[in-house]
């Protein structure tokens, strides 16, 4: 199981208004991936997945704000096809 934080984007930025999810739980993300619309200091920011793998949990909700640094998903290993 690996998190991901809220990254901070600026050199002031502290929070972050948590404006839209673009994933749901479920979903195969690569890093680098757009996973969040977030609004800072008046600026929407597309907040982008640091690792690969699967949305198990969105940890905080849309609407809500967010210090840098917390945890706002968690995702499972990528799973592997066989055959």
């Amino acid at each position: 199981m690996k998190k991901m934080a809220m990254p901070k984007t600026g050199a002031n930025m502290s929070e972050a208004f948590v404006a839209k999810w673009l994933v749901k739980m479920g979903d195969c993300i690569k890093d680098g991936d757009p996973v969040m619309e977030a609004e800072s200091d008046k600026t929407i920011l597309e907040i982008c997945a640091t690792e690969s793998g699967i949305v198990s949990k969105l940890l905080v909700d849309e609407g809500t704000i967010v210090a840098c640094g917390t945890d706002i998903l968690e995702l499972e290993g990528e799973k592997k096809l066989t055959g």
